[in-house]
């Protein structure tokens, strides 16, 4: 290797040392030229890759999530991760809170379905059917209930985002079921029901042909209505003589 000239400075120095373990002139223009290349593709690759996925973040929200997600796990909690974080945790409490109310009401209307099918014919029996029919009366305005309370919950869940389940109990909790059904905590008995019958049976037929349609239009007045409550008497004198009167 040549003597170096006066001029140069002890840094000067290492850096012809390193050129001159390089080779020719030739070879280390075309190294560098092959450095500076090289240098700004991978600059523009890495460009377009933040780029793509800023594009990606905004468009696709499962981009998003996992971008906020790896960004969380080592420990890069940015405002937007714990924003997405809190939207991810108050989607699901959200469908937690929905599945479960869905469950309630499935389950209380396959119950009540049942119960319907099974106590119709008791229901049918003369007289006594009477007890039946208060009994699922009182069952059925109770399952109304529960059912109007479980989606004034729901409601409240999709009120308030941040905490469904807090939405949801509040509502719950201050639903009034007499807002819905105004007669809710004065049901007829059995003995009301029968009462109601024999004083005016053309009148109660009448009541239920206004939210039944398919109860054949028959004319209880007059005759037909002194024969049903003539019936009803003997009726209630006949279990009297089998059951004992209850008074």
């Amino acid at each position: 290797m040549s003597e170096l000239p006066k001029f140069l400075s002890y840094d000067d120095k290492k850096a012809s040392a390193f050129f001159a373990m390089l080779g020719p002139a030739k070879k280390r223009i075309q190294m560098f030229r092959i450095f500076r290349w090289t240098s700004k593709s991978l600059l523009t690759l890495l460009l377009l890759a933040s780029l793509t996925l800023n594009i990606a973040t905004v468009t696709i929200s499962g981009v998003y999530t996992a971008v906020s997600s790896a960004a969380s796990a080592v420990g890069l909690s940015t405002v937007a991760a714990r924003e997405a974080s809190q939207k991810i945790a108050s989607r699901k409490a959200s469908r937690e809170v929905v599945r479960k109310t869905s469950k309630r009401v499935s389950s209380r209307m396959a119950k009540s379905g049942a119960r319907n099918v099974a106590t119709s014919v008791g229901e049918a029996i003369p007289l006594v059917g009477v007890a039946v029919i208060a009994g699922g009366l009182a069952l059925e305005v109770q399952d109304a209930c529960d059912t109007a309370r479980d989606m004034a919950g729901l409601e409240g869940a999709l009120d308030n985002p941040d905490d469904p389940a807090a939405g949801q109990r509040q509502a719950m909790q201050s639903f009034n079921c007499a807002d819905l059904i105004p007669d809710v905590e004065d049901l007829p008995t059995t003995k009301e029901l029968w009462a109601g019958m024999l004083s005016a049976p053309g009148k109660a037929w009448s009541a239920a042909s206004g939210y039944i349609e398919d109860l054949p239009a028959i004319d209880i007045s007059g005759r037909s209505e002194r024969a049903l409550i003539y019936a009803g008497q003997r009726l209630e004198y006949l279990g009297n003589l089998i059951w004992g009167s209850e008074e």
